[in-house]
């Protein structure tokens, strides 16, 4: 099945791009935007599924033919870093426009942010705070700003696997857009100790209606169709 193969994540394709920029919100997801020349951009949001595993293996195995390489380099993240959960990428303003060949993965325990895209891998080191703050998800569902955002130039990974660390960043956590209650938790602080794996919270939603007028409803395993209303709403 190639309906859920994007073509942006291709390798050939992703050589078209200058870059990308990645931003975290407190609701617990993160936004990929590929740059192309000038201010246009090509942008998809990772969100957490109820149940990540399962939803990941759905994907696995209706794309696994014409993605292979792919997912072989997600169950490799997976083994090396047991307490990771698996983000599901959709095309921004539509929730079914989902992307098979490409990943995110969120890891407490190393604090740290996997990008997969077809064959291609980055690591980001990020702030155990992040960590915490993407898989918690405490945010607000609108008006939120960013707090991570960062911008990766293709010439300083040229498409191909890299790791970039804190030092990379221009800013990284961004303390404009927490308060105290993004702060790290005494079960999360207990998670790393304990090798265990995090209850995730399930207030998942926009950060701000400006930048995305359809709204993600809740997180779930399967793939609704929904009417693009511009209004918010929970099933």
């Amino acid at each position: 099945m190639t309906d859920y193969i994007r073509t942006e994540f291709r390798p050939e394709i992703l050589n078209t791009y200058v870059g990308y920029h990645v931003q975290i919100f407190r609701a617990g997801r993160a936004k990929l935007s590929l740059q192309l020349e000038g201010v246009k951009k090509t942008e998809f949001y990772a969100s957490l599924p109820k149940n990540d595993r399962k939803a990941y293996l759905r994907q696995r195995v209706r794309s696994q033919e014409n993605a292979s390489e792919h997912f072989n380099i997600v169950e490799d993240i997976l083994r090396r870093e047991v307490d990771a959960k698996i983000y599901r990428l959709h095309e921004k303003g539509n929730n079914n426009k989902t992307a098979d060949n490409a990943h995110l993965l969120v890891s407490q325990m190393s604090s740290a942010m996997w990008v997969v895209m077809s064959g291609m891998v980055h690591k980001w080191e990020l702030e155990q705070m992040l960590t915490d703050i993407l898989i918690m998800g405490r945010g607000k569902r609108v008006g939120e700003p960013s707090v991570f955002n960062e911008y990766m130039p293709t010439i300083d990974h040229d498409w191909e696997d890299a790791e970039f660390e804190l030092s990379d960043y221009k800013q990284g956590l961004r303390l404009k857009g927490l308060n105290q209650e993004a702060e790290p938790s005494a079960q999360s602080r207990q998670l790393r100790k304990s090798n265990g794996r995090p209850k995730h919270y399930e207030n998942y939603g926009m950060e701000d209606p400006r930048d995305d007028p359809v709204l993600y409803a809740t997180h779930d395993d399967s793939e609704q169709d929904y009417v693009d209303d511009g209004f918010e709403r929970v099933e």
